[in-house]
């Protein structure tokens, strides 16, 4: 664990020294015009992608996820709930299998906890004000 620890420290370390001298940079880049920084962010993300899986599917379902992404923008949704979806989907998922699982598949086992039962109360009053509140 102490090892992990160490370990952070030293890389943020070396992070300030390695960024310190080139803050200058970094602000010059952010001066860009969207026009041109954009097909560089494109191009990093491509190499990105492949660099990992070197997979051309993986490269096409970044494709179609930015598609997405354009299409909800140009539609007005927030993309939060999108991006929170895909990063916490998997682990809720895993953990109704567990539960389901634990419970021999008997779905009432997800509203017999007073606490569920608050937090899907809590869930559906800011749910019936975000929709309240987007119509006013």
């Amino acid at each position: 664990m102490w090892g992990l620890v160490a370990a952070l420290y030293l890389a943020n370390f070396v992070l300030l020294i390695l960024n310190l001298p080139l803050i200058g940079i970094f602000t010059r880049v952010l001066g860009l015009p969207a026009w041109g920084l954009l097909p560089l962010v494109v191009a990093i993300s491509y190499l990105g992608v492949f660099a990992i899986t070197h997979a051309a599917f993986d490269v096409m379902v970044m494709v179609g996820f930015g598609i997405l992404g354009f299409v909800l923008r140009k539609l007005d949704f927030s993309l939060v709930p999108v991006v929170l979806g895909l990063l916490l989907g998997l682990d809720m998922e895993n953990n109704l299998r567990r539960a389901l699982s634990i419970s021999g598949a008997d779905f009432t086992v997800l509203i017999q906890s007073p606490i569920a039962l608050l937090l899907y109360g809590i869930t559906a009053v800011f749910l019936v004000l975000s929709v309240h509140c987007h119509r006013g």
